[in-house]
């Protein structure tokens, strides 16, 4: 292991506690929101609530003037896009048409110009990139509709993301405003396009139904797979619903997510889960009585209801979707419109891993993005055990995955299924831990470590591999791995429960010294208390995102 390895490993995590603490996810599945609802000066309290799950915030910065060209919204903030980047979120503005046919046809019509203003907006004010969403321009366009892509992505630095929100086409039409869009083309210019899988349903709608069908969305996927690789589909997520009233004077208005328990709440409502289209449809009665709530500027009357909409349920399924088809991952339309669990489970099941009990754990991006990547498993189905501690086994062959360079490592889960011995290219048996046998699941782990002097045996002699690992243990560990050189013998005794004497103490002095790990507020390390498995999956996920 180079001196020059070490020394980057442990940039990865100086000011790792390790031991507790979460900070936003870095790897694992794209995950993108739009933010166009509410107030502006809130919109990092918006972000806040998702806990790290996103990559990307894009917000409505670019708009058209009426002669076409790049007009800047006044909620332009750069104390927001420096809010972001310190939470290592990139702010990807979008542009928008809004809807307005004419307007988006004037700015084609001076794409030329366009790309200049847009290329410049996003140097001034330090942005990183441009999400494009035009929409409602005939096919007639189209052609001019890429170049103006083109022209972005000649404009702007590799660094800088260009993206293409796309109409969902679930039948491949190339008729009306769906034809404005050639995917193949538009992939080859940008770095995804976000398929808008919503509005299956819309305002003005005679019928009620969703806002998007399991059908409509997977055909819409198959089609745009047969134009553009999985890895530049972005699938986009409705954070709203909408609502009929049987006497029709209300047909399909937009309701957000957040309020529609407040809806089935109040009018005493009933929600099913819509075998056919996998949305949630809740029914309800306005009595003359009841209070008179307001949806989208409308005074909900008395009469009969009926809502559609993306409960958690209904999402989780459709979630599942960007993992079947390997998309690169998810958008959502938009921030601040979501029901308030939505943070709980969106990430941990847009990178698979559908782990009730890791929901709203501090660690719940981390686990994900672990479980994502193939270097930890469940401890059975649908059971992950983020509290559970880990053991030495399992700790040696976590850290002998993220060490091994290449993607060539086997990949079974800490406590996993066997194959590990190959992780060290040879045989165990050299080792001489009676307690680890040649066909043990982990002892090619145990091998590599070992070799590496990573770990030895506790005092009699074996290894003692299903005993849960301590902090002191994976201090330890983590000194002999990074090789960086003791502190002083006479630096102040960080902890009152290391003694001088103790076996672990200048590991923990050092590691301590160095921002590697941290003690508890009350003074002490708890050196015997067992390391968690959510832990680990902290530990693992930083090292492996900084080496990407």
């Amino acid at each position: 292991m180079s001196s020059n390895y070490r020394k980057t490993l442990l940039s990865t995590v100086v000011a790792l506690s390790l031991f507790a603490g979460s900070a936003p996810a870095e790897a694992g599945k794209y995950n993108m929101s739009y933010v166009f609802h509410g107030s502006p000066g809130k919109y990092i309290d918006y972000v806040e609530t998702t806990r790290g799950s996103l990559d990307v915030i894009s917000p409505s910065y670019f708009k058209l003037n009426p002669d076409g060209s790049l007009q800047l919204s006044p909620s332009l903030d750069p104390g927001f896009i420096q809010e972001m980047h310190k939470r290592n979120i990139r702010v990807v503005p979008y542009l928008s048409n809004d809807w307005n046919r004419d307007l988006g046809i004037l700015a084609l019509q001076n794409k030329e110009h366009l790309a200049d203003q847009l290329a410049e907006a996003i140097h001034t004010y330090q942005l990183d990139g441009i999400n494009i969403d035009l929409e409602n321009i005939p096919k007639l366009y189209r052609e001019d509709f890429t170049a103006l892509v083109q022209l972005l992505r000649a404009r702007l630095p590799a660094d800088k993301e260009v993206s293409v929100a796309v109409a969902a086409n679930p039948y491949g039409s190339d008729q009306g405003w769906l034809g404005l869009y050639d995917y193949e083309a538009l992939a080859e210019y940008s770095d995804h396009l976000m398929i808008m899988a919503y509005d299956e349903h819309y305002e003005g709608d005679l019928a009620p139904g969703s806002v998007a069908s399991w059908r409509f969305i997977e055909k819409s996927i198959e089609f745009a797979l047969s134009q553009v690789p999985a890895d530049k589909i972005v699938l986009g997520f409705p954070f709203y619903g909408r609502l009929w009233k049987s006497d029709g004077t209300i047909l399909g208005i937009s309701v957000q997510n957040r309020m529609a328990d407040e809806l089935i709440k109040t009018y005493r409502g009933t929600v099913t889960l819509d075998p056919s289209s996998r949305s949630a449809r809740a029914t309800f009665t306005v009595l003359p009585t009841d209070p008179a709530l307001t949806v989208n500027g409308r005074k909900l009357s008395p009469g009969d209801y009926e809502l559609w909409y993306e409960n958690e349920a209904a999402m989780k399924l459709k979630l599942e979707l960007v993992g079947k088809y390997h998309l690169k991952g998810a958008g959502s339309w938009s921030l601040a419109q979501e029901d308030a669990r939505t943070w709980d489970f969106f990430r941990l099941w847009l990178n698979g891993a559908a782990f009730p009990d890791s929901m709203g754990h501090w660690a719940h991006n981390e686990i994900a993005d672990a479980y994502d990547h193939g270097w930890i498993n469940g401890e059975a189905a649908g059971i992950f055990s983020p509290d559970g501690p880990l053991t030495r086994a399992q700790a040696v062959t976590v850290l002998s995955r993220i060490m091994m360079e290449g993607p060539e490592a086997p990949v079974s889960g800490a406590g996993g299924a066997a194959g590990d011995a190959a992780l060290s290219g040879g045989s165990p048996s050299g080792i001489g831990f009676a307690d680890v046998t040649p066909d043990h699941w982990a002892a090619g782990a145990i091998a590599w470590a070992y070799a590496n002097g990573i770990v030895d045996g506790i005092a009699d002699g074996s290894f003692a591999p299903d005993e849960p690992l301590t902090r002191e243990q994976m201090t330890a560990m983590l000194a002999r791995l990074l090789n960086y050189p003791p502190v002083s013998a006479n630096t102040k005794r960080p902890y009152a429960d290391v003694a001088p004497d103790r076996w672990s103490h200048a590991a923990i002095q050092t590691m301590s010294e160095y921002g590697v790990v941290d003690g508890y507020p009350d003074g002490t390390f708890r050196p015997e208390e067992p390391v968690t498995r959510a832990q680990m999956a902290v530990l693992m996920t930083r090292v492996f995102s900084d080496r990407e």
